[in-house]
């Protein structure tokens, strides 16, 4: 039974050192991060992880209604794309609002919170800057051949990007979370058996 435990737990550490989440934190992060804080506050930490959610639930969301944009918005009307638009920019800034709240509560998060929120804020920030500048766009351009020979693509795509990018980073460091805690709580077990 001890040394299944060893070997679990070995399996466990060879998974995290070879898989791509491994390799991430041990390129952007040369020592361990930390999960919890004795400053953090549990509270708040909760209301953090369910803003988190929230916020890469939204970013699925942009993602879908660019989507459409990216692959064929040359050939949409100039309604569909305004309407993708503006349910776009709705989900934008809701995001905001997150995010907002998440830096107010900055100093009472978990560093690994803190390190995710550092993260998004670009992220965040250009989808409000990308978005406005193709609605900008869209509504002096009301012809789909002006449109094309504007910045309004790349617009586009840096929306489908940053959006993108907020689904990754928080569906990564939730991953690291969880393989993390579960790698705790293993050696916590395995560090009992070993002392009785």
């Amino acid at each position: 039974m001890h040394t299944k435990s060893f070997r679990v737990l070995g399996y466990l550490l060879a998974f995290a050192l070879i898989s791509p989440v491994g390799l991430l934190f041990s390129i952007e992060t040369p020592q361990p991060m930390a999960l919890t804080s004795p400053t953090a506050n549990l509270a708040d930490t909760q209301q953090a992880t369910a803003i988190f959610n929230k916020i890469q639930d939204l970013s699925l969301k942009v993602r879908r209604e660019v989507g459409p944009l990216v692959v064929e918005g040359g050939e949409l009307s100039w309604e569909i794309n305004a309407w993708r638009l503006a349910r776009i920019k709705s989900q934008v800034n809701k995001m905001s609002s997150g995010l907002t709240r998440l830096s107010q509560m900055k100093a009472e998060l978990d560093p690994w919170q803190q390190q995710l929120l550092s993260k998004m804020v670009p992220n965040v920030h250009e989808l409000i800057y990308q978005t406005q500048a193709a609605i900008t766009t869209l509504s002096s351009h009301q012809n789909r051949s002006a449109l094309a020979l504007t910045d309004y693509p790349g617009y586009i795509n840096a929306i489908y990007h940053n959006a993108n990018q907020v689904v990754d980073n928080v569906g990564t460091f939730t991953q690291y979370v969880h393989a993390a805690q579960k790698m705790a709580e293993l050696r916590r077990h395995v560090s009992k058996k070993a002392s009785s």
